[in-house]
């Protein structure tokens, strides 16, 4: 597992005052994690059957992480 660290491009709206920043690729919205990751961890757990404390070790992502990721996969 490689990390991949995003830097978002980040512009200052002058008429609304917001800050907005663009999407990262390949990343669901409002997740941290993207789409290879998740489907890594979906085929380890519902296909070869490894326990998420197994995954946890491989990927060294915690195991209240691997359930919320879990959550949204269902």
């Amino acid at each position: 597992m490689n990390k991949i660290v995003c830097h978002l491009e980040r512009k200052h709206c002058p008429r609304c005052k917001k800050v907005i920043s663009a999407r990262p690729p390949g990343i669901l919205a409002k997740r941290l994690y993207g789409n290879q990751l998740l489907t890594y961890v979906a085929v380890q757990h519902y296909f070869y059957c490894n326990t998420l404390g197994h995954i946890e070790k491989q990927t060294g992502i915690g195991p209240y992480t691997l359930h919320d990721m879990g959550a949204d996969l269902s």
